[in-house]
């Protein structure tokens, strides 16, 4: 008995054995879409060594390197690159871009491979070379041709497009030589509203210009640098964005508010009546408000009334965030702002001390700035079917909803932001802010807002802020939030007024039926008694 017992636990042993010895190659066998690799053992052996094809100048200050690709036994894991004995990258690639050189100056470059076992392989033979020297910039003349205007001196462009979105624009085009180029923008030709640049040199260039308004018509111009630091303005032209189509007007969530603890940001916020298919967006930049539901990074998309944003201020300081209302069809509010700065900081920039402010409790009419970027009179209050400007004695029903409306010709063109902070009737302290934007003609800035509920005065201050972030005209006021009259009279006053009016003509018809009725009924009365 004690035998057999030892004979079956000895073959259930080998049984097991064999089983987890066989069960990953079926495993293995069956699967053909996943397979896992493991590196067993010390690999001693180094990736062959490279060979620089190719040590280019292409500028006063950049160097490209080529080589060939390494082999290795396992897997080769990437590059080392040494200028002058001194080690300046590491990469998977097999070319570099080595920047930031000095003019006509000579440099010695080597290249070896490792693997990932890190194994190095031998040292490439070293190739020396020199930048080119710098040349006096040289003016030009430029030439007029299709599309805009190219001048005819080196370096040569081609393949210019121009592919215009509603609020952003693509740029690509290609030089002949590896060259640097910037861009500037604006609605007149003094490009006036902002530029980028690159400071690679490379032959194939593609930029976007963003933060551009619908249905507007902008002129740029393309200034390209070559390899030995000529600028040459290259390309100057004109286009039009593309124009916004909405099916109606948005309204905005309101009583936006944050908190901030250590490095996160907690935000809150009630939302308007959500039609199906709508929901609430929350977007961030530490750049400036986001004025587009895309123009930010991501931080909510849902129903909800409140979201967390994680280590929001650990990288920077302040931090602003846009609240859109984007329905089924993809069109949007004008957007709820707040701006957020890290617990003890200090601001450090134009954008960082002239936030939105909170509407002072003074109960008269304030302005600062010149009236030639916006007027009083230009901004429009509208609740109904009534339209009053901001100069007048506003007095809005609580209960409903307002826009504020600013006509796109009254608006000095070379602004960024108009925003506008309201105040809670019941609380001063507590505000919405709000962006304008452009309604669905595309002839005026609008904000549609959701009236407080509540009666009593409220602080409106609106703001405008220019290209440079500079706040460079206010405007504050008051509110009078009132209840809806609603009249207790039977009759309207005109009605009274005039009542003999349509009263007196029915007067006979009115005694001839009661008399009509009184001969009727004597009549039935005398045949009864027959």
């Amino acid at each position: 008995m004690r035998a057999r017992l030892i004979s079956g636990l000895a073959l259930c042993m080998c049984g097991g054995m064999i089983l987890v010895m066989i069960l990953p190659l079926v495993t293995f066998a069956a699967s053909s879409q996943t397979v896992i690799r493991a590196f067993v053992g010390v690999d001693t052996t180094p990736p062959s060594a490279p060979a620089l094809v190719s040590v280019t100048p292409v500028a006063t200050s950049q160097i490209s390197l080529l080589w060939t690709a390494s082999i290795d036994d396992i897997a080769v894991a990437g590059y080392r690159v040494f200028r002058d004995g001194s080690q300046i990258a590491t990469t998977t690639l097999t070319s570099f871009n080595d920047t930031g050189l000095a003019p006509a100056t000579v440099y010695q470059y080597t290249v070896d491979a490792f693997d990932v076992f890190t194994n190095i392989s031998s040292t490439s033979a070293p190739v020396s070379t020199s930048t080119f020297a710098l040349l006096v910039p040289a003016t030009t003349t430029p030439t007029t041709r299709s599309g805009g205007t190219r001048t005819t001196q080196s370096p040569a462009v081609s393949d210019i497009v121009v592919v215009p979105g509603t609020q952003s624009a693509s740029i690509r085009f290609k030089t002949a030589v590896p060259a640097q180029y910037s861009i500037a923008w604006g609605r007149t030709t003094s490009y006036e509203l902002g530029s980028l640049s690159t400071s690679l040199f490379t032959t194939s260039h593609d930029t976007t210009i963003d933060t551009l308004e619908p249905g507007t018509t902008y002129w740029y111009k393309v200034v390209v640098t070559a390899g030995q630091g000529r600028a040459t303005v290259v390309h100057q032209g004109s286009f039009t964005t593309l124009p916004v189509f909405v099916t109606g007007t948005l309204m905005n969530v309101r009583n936006v508010a944050a908190t901030v603890r250590g490095m996160d940001v907690s935000l809150r916020w009630l939302n308007p009546e959500l039609e199906l298919g709508s929901v609430v967006r929350v977007v961030r930049s530490h750049l400036f408000y986001p004025a587009t539901p895309d123009s930010g990074a991501l931080v909510y998309e849902g129903t909800a009334e409140r979201v967390q944003d994680a280590f929001a201020l650990g990288q920077r300081s302040p931090q602003y965030y846009t609240l859109f209302v984007i329905d089924a069809y993809g069109n949007y509010s004008s957007g709820a702002v707040v701006r957020v700065v890290r617990e003890g900081s200090i601001a450090s920039s134009t954008a960082d001390t002239l936030p939105p402010g909170v509407p002072s409790a003074s109960s008269t009419a304030t302005e600062t700035g010149s009236a030639d970027i916006l007027t009083q009179q230009a901004v429009l209050i509208r609740q109904g079917t009534i339209t009053i400007p901001l100069t007048g004695n506003i007095q809005l029903n609580a209960e409903g909803n307002y826009s504020i409306i600013i006509p796109k010709k009254d608006v000095t063109p070379h602004l960024k932001s108009i925003i506008v902070t309201v105040s809670d009737p019941t609380d001063q302290r507590i505000v919405s802010t709000y962006l304008l934007k452009l309604n669905q003609a595309g002839d005026a800035y609008e904000a549609v807002i959701q009236a407080p509920q509540v009666v009593g005065s409220a602080r409106f201050r609106l703001e405008v802020f220019d290209f440079n972030l500079a706040l460079v005209r206010t405007i504050e006021t008051s509110f009078m939030f009132v209840k809806p009259v609603v009249s207790t009279r039977v009759f309207p006053d005109e009605l009274l007024k005039y009542a003999h009016l349509h009263i007196l003509p029915i007067v006979p018809f009115f005694a001839g039926g009661i008399f009509l009725w009184w001969l009727i009924v004597s009549l039935l009365k005398r045949m009864w008694q027959k």
